[in-house]
This record gives structure tokens, C-alpha cells and sequence, in this order.
């Protein structure tokens, strides 16, 4: 089946901590191996509307490749490092 443009973005997770900022996030995530988009992603209208036009957000795109243990990686590397003292 032939997939439209539209597709990709209902795929797209865009997410904000309030304990760090996005870039810092997204930062500690490469350092686990994850690359990861942070800041308004070129769409300051839906930031606008979201209400995250000043703090921008990490935005993660899982694919039909990915797995349920890399999904589950994702989440767990997430909240080690929103958990882990320090992580400011």
C-alpha cells in the first residue's frame, strides 16, 4: 500500500519535560545512543498552538521498523534520565 505524506506525521510523538529542557533532553539521549530532534522542528504555528512556542519540544518519530523492545528502550532511557539525581 502507498503511504501519503500525511502518514509520516501521524507517527511523530513531540514531548516536553518540566525537569529539563529540550535540547539538554535530546543531548542525553545521544549520549545513550538515540538521535533525537529538539526545538520547534521548523513548525511555529503548531508550537503556538500547543503552548510550547518558548520551550520547543523533543519530538520522536517510531517507524513500522521499530521494535516493541526499542520502544521499550525509549521509555526506559527516558525515565533514567528524568529520575537519575543530577539530571538538571
Amino acid at each position: 500500500r502507498s503511504r501519503g505524506l500525511g502518514d509520516v506525521y501521524k507517527r511523530q510523538l513531540s514531548v516536553r519535560a518540566e525537569a529539563m529542557d529540550c535540547e539538554t533532553l535530546a543531548a542525553r539521549r545521544a549520549e545513550h545512543g538515540f538521535c533525537t530532534r529538539a526545538g520547534l522542528h521548523c513548525a511555529p504555528l503548531a508550537h503556538e498552538s500547543a503552548g510550547t512556542l518558548t520551550t520547543g519540544t523533543l519530538r520522536l518519530t517510531p517507524s513500522a521498523f521499530n521494535t516493541t523492545r526499542e520502544i521499550d528502550q525509549t521509555i526506559r532511557i527516558l525515565r533514567k534520565i528524568l529520575t537519575t539525581k543530577g539530571s538538571l
